[in-house]
């Protein structure tokens, strides 16, 4: 197994929930990278150890999710005096300006031991606690149920192909750059934006999640091929 996808569609029935928490144990075990969204995020939130300091692991929290996960991970820090403590209970309504909300996505992403955390929104933003990047790509006018189990998808996707290059490894303090799951994220935040805009232009109002995936091919040829892979394609098919 090259990458976990954890969460979309897992529900919250506490014998599923056990059983995830032992596939995931595993996982690390292993050493498989990770994507942790939707139901998975419940877990996390009951208990952060589950993921904490396990750098091959993405979270993709939306707004809401994000919240929770950070009341858990202020929950924790309940006791100890540092700057980390008064960040994560700084602006508790969310309404803090663009540079104040990255910053408290990088403390949750520093607190759980510099997993990386891509919280959903407008913008999205990722961290894992030393490098933060923000994808700000436009999107459509619609956001369809069911978009950010695509995102963790395109994401599992992209870190399976971190990992089959020889990207990832389980301790990397020293990333040249932006780190390998940080870059997976915010490709994938893109891949989904300019998916959704393509499936609007498409379906307008009637734009469904499963019209995303249909423009993934298209879109990810335009955003991402380089010309030189477009000539081997086109000379493959001669």
């Amino acid at each position: 197994m090259d990458a976990l996808v954890v969460g979309p569609g897992l529900g919250r029935d506490g014998v599923s929930q056990k059983v995830v928490q032992q596939i995931v144990k595993r996982a690390k075990e292993m050493n498989i990278p990770m994507v942790v969204d939707a139901d998975g995020l419940a877990l996390v939130c009951a208990d952060p150890t589950l993921v904490r300091g396990y750098r091959l692991a993405v979270l993709t929290p939306n707004k809401a999710e994000f919240q929770r996960l950070r009341e858990a991970v202020k929950a924790e820090a309940e006791g100890v005096c540092s700057e980390e403590k008064r960040i994560l209970q700084e602006n508790e309504g969310g309404g803090g300006t663009e540079e104040e909300e990255r910053e408290k996505v990088a403390a949750v992403a520093r607190w759980l031991g510099n997993v990386t955390v891509c919280r959903k929104g407008q913008p999205d933003i990722i961290s894992d606690g030393r490098h933060t990047v923000v994808c700000d790509a436009e999107g459509s006018w619609k956001r369809s149920g069911g978009q950010g189990d695509v995102l963790s998808g395109l994401l599992g996707t992209f870190v399976a192909w971190s990992k089959a290059k020889g990207k990832l490894t389980p301790h990397d303090d020293h990333c040249e750059g932006v780190p390998t799951l940080v870059a997976a994220a915010y490709g994938a935040s893109t891949l989904v934006r300019v998916c959704s805009v393509a499936a609007f232009t498409k379906r307008r109002r009637s734009m469904t999640a499963p019209d995303l995936i249909h423009e993934i091919g298209d879109v990810f040829d335009r955003t991402y091929e380089l010309d030189e892979t477009r000539q081997l394609h086109r000379n493959s098919n001669l």
